[in-house]
């Protein structure tokens, strides 16, 4: 499993000047659960109790401490929002060191805008922080629990202007997901299914549904049961041994009670980023209940893991809108614990819906994600944007240099047919991703990418080891598709028409009027990384196979469709020359970068002297931060971080720093190698950008500077 992610740091060299900053002074209010020392909130010391917050406190530019562990009573609210923020003076709700929010389980129910929550959000500018370490937390919520009861998180409406990062949200309800019994026996009244653990992972008076039974007397879609041992036992009519028995736990489901880490309803200009969120229904929850009722949405670098949907929503009424919606560079992974035996929890890493008679979604882009882990059986897309009951989802909408490894251990799926990305759009760009599936990805139910629309344009990407490359709707019959990678598929496309037909190559080349241009081959090695960075290895097929999209990417912005002229890991794309396929590049490119994006410019100071240092690169230019380190792959970390740092007129005797704090440098060869403590980048701050070096020799002012922003 991977580490949390805190931030995707983009590290650069950056030239001082001598212009001076004033800060206006913003108060600081500390609570804790209940009072402490004088009680006056000057400090975690003198916290006063968060039942004590009132408007007053809420005031723009101020900063409300969490001090320790706030512990509510089940289904009760712990903080609401009282006053606005203002532009540049946010007011900032941060967790201290350790600090945890935390209830058997929060306020919930079986609406995406309930309006309640652990902490309620209806005020403009404000910033949830989580610091180093906050937690917002159920303890005894989900199967096998004391509770098995619908809980939000954090839930906020009629808002602008919001950041929630930092923070590591979980355990809103545990699902164990499809338990297979051991043994089977009933008296007619009375059944019992034994596990090989305690009461088959239930707690007594909880729900369970039973199904798949041989004999159809088990079957029971809502059953009270009662733990005995490692059995459990319920009413039902079934007798004899049985055979095939699934349990599962459906106590919160799409359908009737939900449980969501962030859910949001009508907001505009918010940002999620570097937050972990982990088991729970839907980890973000996104929707539009008027005109223009979402806009601006940008949620990236999270980990998000056991849950149904990690990113969900869309419109919820007839003529609700929503635009600009940005998710990109996050891990998302792991959905087999939300199976139940109804089907009634379609798995996705993704799913923006447009919903209702001229209801409308546009200008979406989801990039440079990882998906990966057991997807389960009841997976119907990895990423899917669907239009349906009459609304319209409108370009620009893009998918690209994301990667899907399939690790599941079944072939076994519910739904009819999946793929990882749904066609759904005229016009939808699917470019440079790479999808991995396994040994049990080959069943002719698995496609890397289904068609339902004309003219999506798909390039550039790898599909390995599924039953199809893709599936195409039958009504489909206009194509703009070339320059794929294709390895071990059951057949290399299919048409659905009432049934299945499978085409070759040649066939299928013949159908598109293209996708001839070399190597899209079926049964060549794909020969890429499985793992970060994803690139492909020596030899592969995929360097130099894409097409170059540049003039497609090129000016465009970032967050969107600029991002596509660079690679999952930052590297910039060439220009003129080809492209590799899939989503890493196998080495640089020559162009430019795309602007707004790691884009990078040179400047030239007054030279106060010949023998000032000049700083040309920075290596690595991004690193992910947590609190046990510095990591390039979100596995090995270290502390202190070591960067090397390109230099002319350097020596030993350079002083660097970041930031403006003095770092340790060591030299050689015109190279310096810093050394830094990673409490310099902690806590992180709120962008993924200008983190600085600078250097000088005998004066204060370096000649060069080298700036990467986002």
């Amino acid at each position: 499993m991977m580490r949390k992610p805190i931030l995707f740091l983009f590290f650069s060299l950056l030239a001082f000047s001598c212009n001076k900053k004033v800060a206006l002074l913003a108060v600081d209010v500390y609570f804790a659960n209940a009072a402490t020392g004088s009680n006056n909130g000057s400090n975690c010391a003198n916290a006063r109790a968060l039942s004590s917050h009132v408007i007053g406190d809420d005031v723009a530019g101020n900063t409300l401490h969490i001090c320790g562990t706030i512990t509510g009573t089940g289904g009760s609210n712990i903080f609401t929002t009282l006053a606005a923020g203002s532009s540049g003076s946010p007011i900032t709700l941060l967790w201290e060191a350790g600090a945890i929010v935390q209830a058997p389980y929060f306020p919930g129910g079986s609406t995406v805008n309930s309006g309640v929550g652990a902490i309620v959000l209806n005020k403009n500018y404000w910033t949830l922080d989580g610091g180093a370490s906050g937690i917002i937390q159920n303890t005894a919520n989900g199967t096998g629990k004391t509770n098995a009861q619908p809980s939000n998180a954090i839930y906020g409406s009629g808002l602008s202007n919001l950041t929630i990062k930092n923070l590591t949200i979980q355990n809103l309800y545990i699902n164990q997901g499809i338990v297979n019994p051991t043994s089977t026996s009933g008296t007619g009244s009375t059944a019992t299914l034994t596990c090989s653990f305690a009461g088959c992972g239930f707690a007594t008076g909880q729900v369970a549904r039973i199904d798949s039974c041989s004999v159809s007397g088990y079957n029971v879609n809502s059953a009270t049961v009662t733990v005995s041992g490692n059995a459990i036992q319920y009413s039902s009519t079934g007798t004899g041994a049985a055979t095939g028995c699934r349990i599962s736990d459906e106590q919160v489901n799409e359908g009737s009670a939900l449980a969501f880490g962030i859910n949001l309803v009508n907001v505009s200009t918010v940002r999620i980023t570097s937050n972990v969120l982990h088991d729970m229904l839907d980890g973000i929850y996104l929707v539009s209940t008027q005109s223009g009722g979402l806009s601006n949405i940008e949620i990236d670098h999270n980990q998000i893991y056991n849950t149904n949907i990690m990113v969900d929503g869309g419109t919820g009424c007839n003529g609700c809108t929503g635009t600009g919606i940005y998710v990109h560079d996050n891990s998302l992974h792991d959905m087999v614990n939300w199976d139940e035996g109804a089907n009634q929890n379609h798995h996705n890493f993704i799913h923006l819906f447009a919903s209702g008679a001229g209801a409308v979604l546009d200008t979406m882009f989801f990039y440079n994600n990882v998906m990966y882990g057991d997807p389960g059986i009841e997976q119907t897309t990895s990423v899917n944007f669907e239009p349906t009951a009459g609304g319209t989802i409108n370009t620009p909408l893009g998918v690209f240099n994301n990667v899907r490894r399939n690790d599941s251990g079944s072939s076994s799926h519910t739904n009819s047919a999946y793929g990882d990305v749904n066609g759904n759009v005229a016009g939808m760009i699917i470019a440079n991703n790479t999808f991995l599936g396994n040994s049990t990805s080959q069943s002719l139910i698995n496609a890397g990418i289904q068609i339902a629309q004309n003219n999506i344009v798909e390039k550039n990407n790898i599909i390995d080891n599924y039953g199809w490359g893709r599936s195409v709707s039958s009504t489909v019959t206009t194509f703009s598709v070339s320059n794929h990678i294709t390895n071990r598929l059951g057949g290399y496309a299919t048409q659905m028409n009432g049934g299945f037909f499978s085409y070759t190559l040649t066939t299928w080349q013949t159908l598109t009027g293209g996708e001839a241009a070399p190597p899209s081959v079926n049964g060549s090695a794909v020969n890429v990384q499985t793992s970060a960075p994803w690139k492909p290895n020596t030899g592969s097929p995929a360097i130099g196979a894409g097409a170059n999209l540049y003039s497609t990417c090129n000016g465009q912005p970032v967050p969107g469709l600029g991002a596509l002229c660079s690679d999952i890991n930052g590297v910039v794309r060439p220009s003129a020359a080809a492209w590799d396929a899939g989503a890493a590049q196998f080495s640089g490119g020559s162009g430019p970068s795309p602007p707004g994006g790691s884009q990078i410019t040179f400047t030239t100071e007054p030279l106060p002297t010949a023998t000032q240092p000049t700083l040309t690169a920075v290596s690595p230019a991004k690193t992910y931060v947590t609190s046990k380190g510095c990591s390039q792959d979100g596995v090995k970390f270290l502390n202190p971080c070591n960067f090397a740092i390109t230099c002319s007129n350097c020596s030993a005797a350079t002083a660097l720093t970041l930031n403006g704090q003095t770092v340790q440098q060591t030299y050689a060869t015109n190279t310096m190698t810093a050394s830094v403590p990673l409490s310099m980048l902690l806590p992180v701050p709120s962008k993924v950008t200008l983190q600085n070096f600078a250097a000088t020799n005998s004066t204060n002012v370096p000649i060069l500077s080298r700036r990467a922003g986002r």
